[in-house]
């Protein structure tokens, strides 16, 4: 409704000069600032209508919406103007206060998503929670230990009696005709 009204605000002084009833016409700078309010509510609308509005499930689009909102308060709170970074910083801490525990849960689903497994975390993880959790520990395995990690999973095969599929050995080809 707000961008809606955006799109008039050049016909609004017209309309006041002919209604008394339009006395109350915004200001200029009333207009700027709703103009900024509108971009920034914009993402909020993208991401809820993404999620919220369609047919199918979307839990696989989850965890990147909330990673983009999350960016786009962090990136406005560091904005010059003090009505933007006052807004964002309300908008902010009730983001935080209802995510912030939410952000295991959201993982969980993202890695059991087949599609996205490990990556989608990896890229939103450090955005959501604003440090390098991840890479940090990934980056503490040596080579002697994933070495180890790598001899002792064999050797646990081998105890376990598990063995690996041969390769194309058995493997089964269907030949399916083509409709041109």
């Amino acid at each position: 409704m707000l961008a809606a009204a955006i799109k008039f605000k050049d016909v609004f002084p017209r309309f006041a000069d002919r209604s008394y009833i339009m006395i109350l016409c915004p200001s200029a700078e009333d207009w700027t600032k709703a103009e900024k309010v509108c971009s920034v509510l914009e993402l909020f609308w993208t991401a809820t209508h993404i999620v919220s509005e369609s047919d199918y499930p979307t839990s696989n689009l989850f965890l990147n919406e909330v990673s983009r909102v999350k960016v786009l308060l962090d990136k406005k709170a560091l904005e010059n103007d003090i009505f933007i970074r006052d807004m964002v910083a309300k908008m902010k801490s009730k983001f935080d206060k209802y995510w912030g525990d939410s952000n295991l849960l959201m993982s969980i689903a993202a890695v059991l998503d087949p599609r996205c497994k490990l990556r989608a975390l990896e890229f939103c993880f450090p955005r959501l929670a604003g440090s390098r959790v991840i890479d940090k520990y990934r980056a503490s395995l040596t080579s002697d230990t994933v070495q180890v990690l790598m001899c002792g999973g064999d050797w646990l095969r081998k105890h376990f009696g598990v063995k690996k599929p041969l390769s194309d050995k058995n493997a089964i080809y269907v030949n399916l005709p083509l409709d041109s």
